[in-house]
């Protein structure tokens, strides 16, 4: 049944109303940026994986965010340039910020689904260039895993370095089903060289330098790929290198921020904080508290 449809006169006709309905037979998990920092300094607000059921209906007339969602299994109805049209297995529905969407499960049928929730100003700038709903074939089980490893990180250890990089991955994910493309393989190398020279002075222009491109042109394939520019993108797997080497060793703040290529400490913390959203020193302090008591015996260190 459709919560949309209604008919006069022996005519079909199509009701809209806002209506967000998730429905008694619906089972989701859902991971909110409330809860994780990771997702809202990417711009997501929320994604999930639903289970829906009779009743799960969604319409925004003229919502502030985007969703890219993926239908894993069953089948249900998204709207699409006016009309109906069945989502099923290896379709994926996106909608912009401000353009009119619909979706519905069918009644009898479960339809698994994956979804991500992009702020407004996110979806505009940088991940939805469409000004309407689409649907397109694609499949979404790469997104599934990222959105179960995220929540299961969050609601399990939550480290913050393995919560950094599951959100990451949601984000890749959710920019690949958008529309279809590879990495470029000029950026694969880039950042596998700059991976093993963190501590190196870098600059956009010794970056582009590395592949041969203008700055420019670096900048605009890093936001196409990544969602983000290349000095962020570097900043990125610097604080990531620095939350390793704060849990598995033993060096000072200053050290650490040495060799992920901050000669000061005090912007090395900042930079650090805004990323991983807490101090180096609060952050060791969380991980210190995290860590099982029997992973050191008889005075030797059990390596990970």
């Amino acid at each position: 049944m459709n919560p949309f449809v209604g008919k006069t006169m022996g005519t079909t006709q199509i009701h809209l109303c806002e209506m967000q309905v998730v429905g008694r037979t619906t089972r989701e998990w859902i991971v909110y940026e409330r809860e994780c920092p990771a997702l809202a300094r990417l711009g997501i607000q929320y994604t999930g994986i639903s289970h829906a059921g009779a009743g799960f209906a969604f319409c925004r007339l003229a919502p502030r965010i985007a969703v890219v969602f993926g239908s894993l299994s069953g089948t249900g109805q998204v709207l699409v340039d006016g009309k109906w049209r069945k989502c099923g297995a290896g379709d994926v529905y996106i909608t912009p910020a401000w353009a009119l969407h619909a979706y519905h499960a069918i009644k009898g049928e479960k339809w698994h689904l994956c979804w991500v929730v992009y702020e407004e100003e996110v979806s505009k700038q940088t991940v939805i260039q469409s000004k309407r709903a689409y649907l397109r074939k694609d499949s979404s089980q790469g997104l599934r895993d990222a959105i179960m490893g995220l929540y299961d990180e969050v609601h399990g250890l939550n480290e913050a370095p393995a919560v950094h990089d599951w959100a990451e991955l949601v984000d890749l994910s959710a920019r690949r089903l958008i529309q279809e493309r590879k990495i470029d393989e000029r950026l694969m190398s880039l950042w596998s060289n700059v991976d093993t020279e963190l501590a190196r002075h870098w600059t956009l222009e010794s970056l582009a330098n590395q592949i041969h491109l203008s700055p420019e042109q670096l900048r605009h394939l890093c936001q196409k790929h990544f969602g983000r520019s290349p000095m962020k993108h570097l900043t990125d797997l610097r604080m990531k290198r620095a939350a390793g080497l704060l849990v598995r060793t033993n060096q000072k703040i200053a050290v650490v921020a040495a060799d992920v290529g901050y000669e000061n400490a005090f912007a090395f913390s900042t930079a650090f904080k805004r990323v991983v959203g807490v101090s180096p020193a609060e952050y060791l302090r969380t991980q210190s508290r995290k860590r099982p008591p029997d992973r050191i015996k008889r005075g030797v260190a059990i390596a990970d």
